[in-house]
């Protein structure tokens, strides 16, 4: 489930309106999933990672079609990884899902990571069994 649905509704609204969504659903065919990157926190179970963590900026991605929460902290100065990806089940008896998926997560997020350090969340991304359409606003 989508960390901040509400968030994601307001922008796929707008990305409706605008036509942006049409034209990417014309040309690829109809969304078919939703990925969202958000900031977040590092889990209390992972407070032995604090100090690799330090400084750095803990990025979050959630779907709408499955129940896990990919993390991973970010020094975004050097554009490293500090802590690599983990898991969290949003609910109980939850299917971990493709590797490939957090592989995208990574990918779309470094996207919006500037080598001077900035970056735009939330990234709401779209998807279908061909192409992906991904945005971020301007902060």
């Amino acid at each position: 489930m989508l960390i901040d649905k509400k968030q994601f509704d307001e922008i796929e609204r707008s990305l409706r309106e605008n036509g942006e969504l049409a034209a990417f659903e014309s040309e690829n065919g109809e969304v078919l999933g939703r990925m969202m990157i958000t900031t977040g926190t590092l889990p209390a179970e992972m407070a032995d990672e604090a100090e690799k963590a330090a400084g750095a900026v803990v990025f979050e991605c959630s779907f709408d079609f499955c129940d896990v929460v990919f993390g991973v902290a970010v020094d975004i100065k050097t554009l490293k990884v500090v802590v690599p990806l983990w898991t969290m089940s949003q609910t109980d008896e939850v299917e971990e899902p493709a590797r490939e998926w957090s592989t995208f997560f990574i990918k779309t997020l470094f996207r919006y990571i500037s080598f001077d350090g900035t970056y735009r969340v939330p990234v709401c991304t779209f998807i279908n069994n061909d192409a992906t359409y991904s945005y971020a606003p301007e902060n």
